[in-house]
């Protein structure tokens, strides 16, 4: 793998020079384009250093950190058609000729963090490198793409009393388009030479120029992405339960409700404990100050070290950010720094609805205005039965099904609900009947349902003896409530088409639904022979797929097989298992139409509409089979045109389609309503 220094500097091109792999001795650290503390500009340059090996060269490297420079570049690409090299900071070293010991290391790429819209730098081009015919008269260039950026340029000619000819270039940048715009832009600065023995040639280099606000948060608000994943032993990667995404001027303290619709919380022997949680913020600064991030630890605040810096590198112009290494590796006491994003991640324990996340202040400019951010999400809760799930090797599905007890919002929800269903009365299992264990989940990838199958599983598990429907001994119907996630392999055949249009749009919005549902259908399978429910198709002719189903793009989980990146989706199910003989007549209760069932809080108007899913064999089991298949449609199909009352379905609804009353399962989904706050 291609190891990377980083060569920073910042002002007038102050310069620190460092690596990836190294110590703290090797990073940058970025300060404030702003305030009393504020530079006029920062720089990094990225140098490949795959020679770098020996530990002599990287203490060399090291000293560099000791050294404020203008930028130097060599020459030697005419001749050996390489990069133009970097050889910032060694000259501090010593004498002129201490730099013929070192080898110098070609850049990949520059990185320019500017206050509002205008920048200045000089430039030093020409001095020759190792290689290059010292003898050789040439003549050498530097230019900036006018892309998004103007620049004038300044030539100030040989610089005296450096070796061979050396020229001295002033540069001023000047942003297109309005004020106010902050973002990051990529064009090229351009390295040219005119040897007298071969042709000239120009060599592009990336350069990436990220400009931010002349001010605090208050002008530029700190954009958040937050991701919170299921809790996961160290080294590995759980799923994504929520997502969110908002802004923060920092001024006052916030409180961001989730717009994830749930998140699921297991109970153990349902006794409430701590629903904690894996949560990563990515934190986007185009203000000009850094803000410092501390987190409540054991009664006190805690500064955090962030995971990692990197480049905010925009979608578009891709011909010119592909290939680039995004990362930065910096100082701590960069903090949250402008022009980049930033990210940490914490333990999180959900369940405490007042608990703060964290508080920031900025580093040098609003120290003493503290802020906190509190997180809250609105939580389904049960008591936890057990957990089936695999590693998701190749050609397996990736699934976690977690069975619980529902812990209902009002106490006669069961009621209510055997109501609903045409059932005597409704129970569900406890973690003594070991129903998680008794249950079978087969992954049918390598003979699927049908040929566009992404993901499918059949779901079979006994329900427990003393649970069995009698008529006369025991007049109760088995309820199990699943939590369903399905991983949807980037590596997938039918999954890679849709890749980057899906991922585009994630990064752009934070949100996929529609568009997955264009492309991705959820589907039950009919053992019986009768069409399969598109159960998509089905919430939203009911108005709940975007509040039942979660979907989110996932870019860094990474898979048995190696594979890395997947689509996750999930949903919660409650599956009831037939307990009355099946009838040929269509309007019959005890088929497999979806019943919209009722939870509701009194005291806080939350209210839950739940569907079942049903089966229509009396065979003493919960079973069923489910897949998400690729149907790439712009527009959902007519063929399956399921309605219902909004009451209820199945035996409460004649008006059902064939299709549906033939069908073999219903789906239990959730659709949450929140009082405004």
């Amino acid at each position: 793998m291609k190891k990377i220094i980083l060569v920073a500097f910042a002002a007038m091109l102050s310069l620190m020079l460092f690596t990836g792999a190294a110590l703290a001795d090797y990073k940058y650290r970025f300060d404030d384009v702003y305030g009393p503390s504020g530079r006029s500009g920062q720089w990094v340059i990225a140098v490949k250093s795959s020679d770098v090996t020996s530990a002599d060269r990287a203490e060399l490297l090291t000293r560099g950190n000791r050294a404020v420079n203008e930028l130097w570049a060599a020459g030697n690409f005419v001749n050996s058609r390489d990069h133009v090299y970097s050889l910032n900071g060694l000259a501090t070293l010593g004498a002129d000729s201490d730099r013929e010991q070192i080898t110098p290391l070609p850049i990949d790429y520059i990185f320019m963090v500017i206050p509002e819209t205008t920048a200045e730098t000089n430039v030093h081009f020409g001095w020759a490198s190792p290689g290059l015919n010292p003898g050789e008269t040439f003549t050498c260039d530097v230019n900036i793409a006018e892309d998004d950026y103007f620049s004038v340029k300044e030539s100030k000619g040989a610089v005296a009393g450096k070796p061979l000819p050396t020229y001295w270039y002033n540069f001023n940048l000047t942003k297109s388009g309005k004020s106010g715009e902050y973002g990051t832009a990529k064009t090229y600065m351009s390295f040219q030479q005119n040897p007298t023995s071969t042709p000239s040639q120009t060599l592009n280099i990336p350069l990436v120029i990220a400009n931010v606000a002349n001010g605090n948060a208050m002008k530029k608000p700190l954009e958040f992405q937050m991701v919170l994943r299921e809790n996961a032993t160290a080294g590995s990667l759980s799923d994504i339960v929520a997502y969110d995404r908002f802004e923060w001027n920092v001024d006052q303290n916030m409180t961001h409700v989730s717009k994830s619709d749930w998140i699921f919380v297991p109970w153990t022997d349902n006794i409430l404990g701590e629903a904690t949680y894996n949560l990563t913020a990515h934190i986007r600064n185009f203000c000009g100050i850094r803000y410092e991030l501390q987190r409540y630890d054991n009664r006190t605040y805690t500064t955090m070290t962030p995971d990692k810096w990197e480049m905010d590198l925009p979608l578009d112009r891709l011909d010119i950010g592909e290939g680039l290494y995004n990362r930065l590796y910096l100082d701590h006491l960069s903090h949250i720094a402008p022009g980049m994003i930033t990210t940490y991640s914490q333990r999180y324990n959900a369940d405490k609805a007042d608990e703060k996340v964290f508080r920031m202040y900025g580093v040098d400019n609003d120290r003493n205005k503290i802020r906190d951010l509190t997180l809250r999400h609105n939580m389904i809760r049960g008591t936890n039965l057990g957990e089936r799930k695999t590693g998701g090797g190749v050609g397996t599905t990736n699934y976690s099904i977690q069975g619980f007890k529902y812990t209902p919002l009002h106490q006669n929800f069961l009621n209510d609900a055997s109501c609903d269903l045409v059932a005597p009365s409704l129970e569900m299992p406890e973690p003594d009947d070991l129903v998680m264990t008794s249950m079978t989940v087969t992954d049918d990838q390598g003979s699927p349902v049908v040929q566009t199958a992404v993901s499918t599983i059949k779901i079979e598990a006994p329900v427990p003896s003393r649970m069995i429907y009698n008529k006369e001994t025991h007049p109760v119907v088995g309820l199990l409530p699943l939590h369903i996630t399905l991983n949807l392999k980037k590596s997938n055949h039918y999954v890679s088409q849709k890749w980057d249009a899906l991922l585009d749009q994630w990064k752009r919005t934070g949100d996929i639904k529609d568009a997955f549902f264009d492309s991705f259908r959820l589907h039950m399978h009919s053992e019986s022979g009768d069409v399969d429910v598109d159960l998509f198709e089905w919430m939203k002719k009911q108005g709940i797929y975007n509040t039942n189903v979660k979907v989110f793009m996932d870019e860094d989980k990474v898979f048995s097989d190696t594979t890395k990146g997947c689509i996750t989706v999930s949903f919660i199910a409650m599956l009831v298992d037939s307990y009355k003989e099946p009838r040929p007549d269509s309007n019959d209760p005890s088929k497999g139409n979806a019943v919209l069932l009722k939870d509701k809080d009194d005291k806080t108007s939350l209210e839950r509409k739940i569907m079942a899913l049903r089966d229509c064999n009396r065979n003493d089991k919960w079973d069923t089979t489910l897949y998400i298949r690729y149907v790439n449609i712009p527009v959902p199909p007519t063929s399956q045109d399921v309605t219902g009352s909004s009451g209820g379905g199945g035996g409460c609804s004649a008006g059902l389609p064939m299709t549906i009353v033939g069908a073999a399962f219903c789906i239990l989904p959730f659709l949450i309503r929140k009082r405004g706050r």
